[in-house]
């Protein structure tokens, strides 16, 4: 592979990287760009609708939150080069260097320097690349600053050793000075004056923010894309130095839906094309619509809508429905209930019902399985998922360069911003955004129950009483996640998949998650599932292991073995629920998993439904 470029695969730029994100590259550190980066070609209605995700649920979802907007959402695949059909491989979305500060290495005291863009000069000397340096390239820092506003910054380091004074003419070079592993022990001293300064110092000054937002800013250079800083300062907050990596940088907004038999039609994706949404819109309240069409001049009106290979889809639909029937369709989809409780409740009913097969969704019969407590025995309903296919959309980030005083660090809060990540193209009318977004397929266990575990279970009231009134509203979008049956098969579901990495053959970190409630009922399920396009996806493993009473009996009693017993106990045994937490007994441990793979940040986890 060429040292300018590196492979990102779609569900890695919707779930980790994605505008705003800093990755390490063969180059060195580099700043992923808003989706303009796709070229001026590129980012227009032509363009990014042939790589259009058409999924009528998350559409409809996007576009009701945002109904007051007067734009259309829509999502968007990131091209790669398989896709676009190029003979040679060439880069499709560009990156540029972040931050410009670098490290020599080479050089006795370490130089901390300036990238001035030039492959054969020194910015640091101001003279011809020494060998070391042509060999190989200088990192960059790992220190950049950044606001709860999102805001995102190099840091400034003349103003950082010299305290502020503009007298040194010494802008683009200093000494970095390492004596020990603590941050006092890297010292930054100007070669020309002798001002320092050390990285705890650094650490505790925060400066005032300078409104920056790399992400949006123009390219400029040839070989190395760099940034053409804009620093507006309308910003109140103050900029904090965190470390380039940090998770905290950047946490990623997104949301994920499954492709349901309920909505698993090909008619339903031609209702979020915009022109014959438009049209349907427009004929909507009339009664009867087959006295005003036949079926040839309804096709007529709206062939110069639709693409040949939709107009295919519905004249195939119209051989066997009536139009009457489309019209239907179109307002069950128009009037559901937009919120994503809904959505997800639909998944529920969906997956639970007796319709088992669909082009994107085939699960096998319900298998009777028993979870073994202590002193009951909880009838469980298990199904294997044949084929699943999701849909993830990343709708916006969060910077948090320092926790809240208030909230969790790992929670989504008012305290900051969001960071929008759509493309709007303002050259189509109505606008559409467009969110990056990826389509998974792969495989998943489904389980459930009838009964109510709390039925079951005795001594568990103390614990219930605590979640009931404990206020947990603040941390989801999902009012269901305050009831404690939701922790009971949230905590069931981390302990389940702890025990499915050892048997298997995915790592935990591969599995995610969604857990159900339907409160009217006080049923719940859990789905546990694999979708992402990599090594581990579509092994097999999950489905093969619900059929093999044996091995899934294992799976069982080791889970259940992981909710009764934790090296940690009886600290982790005796946590109490606290303001600032979202947690009962849990820990890294025993029910901790990879924050990938959980939806709900690792909260709402308590062992106590379990070991009373």
């Amino acid at each position: 592979m060429s040292l300018n470029k590196q492979k990102i695969r779609r569900s890695q730029f919707v779930l980790v990287y994605g505008p705003g994100s800093i990755i390490e590259g063969p180059n060195g550190s580099r700043l992923m760009p808003s989706l303009k980066a796709l070229g001026e070609d590129n980012c227009n209605d032509a363009f990014f609708t042939k790589y259009e995700i058409k999924d009528v649920r998350m559409s409809y979802l996007l576009n009701m939150e945002h109904e007051n907007d007067k734009v259309e959402y829509h999502l968007l695949s990131i091209p790669s080069n398989d896709s676009i059909d190029d003979d040679e491989p060439r880069v499709i979305y560009s990156t540029a260097m972040f931050p410009m500060w670098h490290l020599c290495f080479k050089r006795n005291p370490t130089i901390l320097y300036f990238h001035k863009m030039n492959d054969e000069h020194c910015s640091a000397y101001d003279e011809k690349l020494c060998v070391g340096c042509e060999k190989e390239k200088n990192p960059n820092v790992r220190f950049v600053r950044a606001c709860p506003n999102g805001h995102l910054d190099e840091v400034y380091w003349y103003s950082e050793v010299h305290g502020g004074k503009n007298s040194c003419l010494n802008k683009n070079h200093f000494y970095w000075k390492a004596f020990g592993s603590a941050l006092e022990d890297i010292v930054i001293e100007c070669p020309v004056c002798g001002e320092s300064t050390n990285m705890k110092k650094i650490y505790k000054n925060k400066v005032q923010c300078s409104g920056r937002i790399p992400e949006n800013e123009e390219f400029f250079g040839t070989k190395i894309l760099s940034l053409k800083p804009v620093r507006p300062r309308r910003c109140n907050e103050k900029m904090s130095v965190i470390q380039k990596q940090s998770s905290s940088l950047r946490l990623p907004y997104t949301k994920t839906l499954l492709k349901i038999p309920t909505f698993d039609e090909s008619i339903l994706d031609l209702f979020n094309i915009s022109q014959f949404k438009a049209y349907m819109d427009a004929l909507s309240n009339v009664d009867d619509i087959e006295s005003l069409f036949t079926k040839e001049k309804f096709k007529d009106a709206v062939l110069k809508y639709l693409e040949p290979d939709e107009f295919w889809i519905l004249e195939d639909y119209l051989e066997k429905y009536k139009i009457s029937d489309l019209f239907k369709e179109y307002r069950d989809v128009d009037r559901r209930d937009p919120s994503f409780t809904k959505a997800v409740d639909e998944e529920f009913h969906a997956i639970k019902g007796e319709k088992k097969d669909s082009a994107n969704f085939s699960r096998s019969d319900f298998i009777p399985y028993y979870l073994k407590c202590l002193d009951y025995e909880f009838p469980l309903k298990v199904s294997a998922i044949y084929k699943l296919t999701t849909v993830t959309a990343q709708l916006s980030y969060q910077r948090k360069p320092h926790p809240s005083k208030n909230s969790n660090p790992d929670e989504f809060d008012d305290e900051y911003n969001f960071i929008p990540i759509g493309y709007e193209d303002e050259d189509v009318e109505p606008h559409k955004i467009w969110y990056p977004a990826y389509k998974g397929v792969g495989e998943g266990i489904f389980i459930t129950s009838d009964e109510n575990p709390f039925d079951y279970a005795y001594g568990l009231d103390e614990t219930i009483e605590k979640w009931k009134t404990y206020n947990i509203s603040a941390f989801s979008d999902r009012p269901e996640t305050e009831n404690p049956l939701f922790i009971w098969w949230h905590t069931l579901s981390h302990a389940i998949i702890k025990s499915l990495s050892l048997s298997c053959g995915y790592s935990s970190a591969s599995l995610r998650e969604r857990v159900y409630l339907d409160e009217e009922s006080e049923q719940g399920g859990i789905l546990i599932y694999n979708t992402s396009p990599s090594d581990d996806s579509g092994m097999g493993g999950l489905v093969d292991l619900v059929f093999d009473e044996i091995e899934f009996k294992k799976v069982l009693r080791n889970a259940m073995n992981t909710l009764l017993v934790c090296s940690n106990d009886p600290l982790c045994s005796s946590v109490e629920l606290e303001d600032g937490a979202y947690n009962g007994s849990a820990c890294h441990n025993c029910l901790l998993i990879s924050e990938t793979s959980c939806e709900h940040s690792n909260q709402l986890l308590d062992r106590n439904f379990f070991i009373n």
